[in-house]
């Protein structure tokens, strides 16, 4: 048996008969491994299929909630967040969140601090670079 190397196919050229039977015998296990792979393939793919489930929505909500532990976040009652807002400038921030209705946001622009809040029923903003600090009212889409 002559062993030649291209890239990285190895060729064998067999010129005897106990050479050749070995070949053929190695490329009848490469098809039945094939087959075999085939076989295993598709009784994963049937023994699969069968045991799916059809889930409703509220099925799938359900299971999303418990996996989710959703009853332990609706205790939460108090949720600050912080981070940098990032707009012609990067600015500080912070996001405070109460339950049931409660929000207020403060940032910094230009290292002056302005916030946004909601008290459940009137939004407010502050606005220090136009010159007035005082706490201007916002109109709201629901109450115009």
């Amino acid at each position: 048996m002559t062993r030649m190397k291209r890239g990285n196919t190895l060729i064998l050229i067999c010129e005897d008969q106990r050479c050749q039977r070995h070949l053929r015998y190695l490329r009848s296990i490469k098809k039945n491994m094939k087959t075999v792979f085939g076989i295993i393939g598709i009784f994963f793919f049937l023994f699969s299929s069968s045991q799916a489930q059809e889930l409703t929505l509220d099925e799938i909500m359900e299971r999303y909630y418990a996996a989710s532990r959703m009853e332990k976040l609706q205790e939460v009652n108090t949720i600050i967040m912080t981070g940098l807002r990032v707009q012609q400038d990067i600015m500080p921030l912070k996001i405070i969140r109460k339950r049931p209705n409660l929000f207020l946001m403060e940032f910094d622009v230009a290292d002056l601090t302005a916030y946004q809040a909601y008290d459940g029923e009137n939004a407010w903003m502050t606005a220090p670079w136009t010159g007035n600090a005082a706490p201007q009212m916002k109109r709201l889409p629901w109450n115009a």
